[in-house]
């Protein structure tokens, strides 16, 4: 049976079988329309809302700590530069006192190397021009790339008059071995 337009009658009342199949196919078109338009929308919008309240409250957490923080900063003395001052002074004079013994101390802290290891430290005599004392030294270490950029962090927050001249790094892998070995070139300044 070969189903016609001529032949349907668009004026005539459907009959129930008619009107069943068609609820049937709106049902199914509105079930695959929600199914595949609208439960999804809903779902990323809560998980966007979640988000959101979340960027919110650390937001929040953040605007706290930074009033807390500008609380405590005023309450620091004005004088606390010279704290520093006062600290970095200690280290010049012990530096002054024993240079090589400084370095020998300070460059390969078990702090300061934690993950490395030292292969070599050198370090000529002193030179002592009125009352500044300089020593250059080279200090050599062995570990992963991320251990020595914690030991150069570390070093850099050193409040000691220390100036690195120059730094290299190396890759181990083309010898045959894991790591980097990293090679510091630098002097430390110590006065009376």
């Amino acid at each position: 049976m070969a189903l016609q337009i001529t032949s349907v009658r668009w004026r005539e009342v459907p009959n129930s079988r008619e009107r069943l199949i068609f609820l049937a196919a709106l049902l199914a078109f509105v079930l695959v329309f929600l199914k595949s338009c609208w439960f999804p929308s809903r779902e990323a919008l809560s998980e966007v809302q979640a988000h959101l309240e979340e960027a919110f409250k650390e937001k929040e957490a953040f605007v706290q700590a930074q009033r807390q923080f500008g609380a405590q900063s005023q309450k620091v003395e004005p004088h606390a530069g010279s704290a520093v001052l006062a600290s970095y002074e200690e280290w010049a004079h012990q530096i002054a006192r024993n240079p090589s013994g400084w370095v020998m101390q300070e460059m390969t802290n078990p702090i300061l190397t934690k993950g490395l290891q030292v292969t070599g430290v050198e370090f000529p005599d002193p030179v002592r021009q009125g009352r500044v004392t300089t020593q250059e030294f080279t200090v050599s270490l062995l570990g992963s790339f991320p251990f020595l950029g914690r030991y150069l962090e570390r070093l850099d927050r050193l409040s000691a008059p220390l100036l690195i001249s120059h730094w290299e790094i190396l890759s181990l892998e083309e010898e045959g071995a894991a790591g980097v070995k990293l090679t510091l070139e630098g002097i430390v300044y110590g006065w009376e």
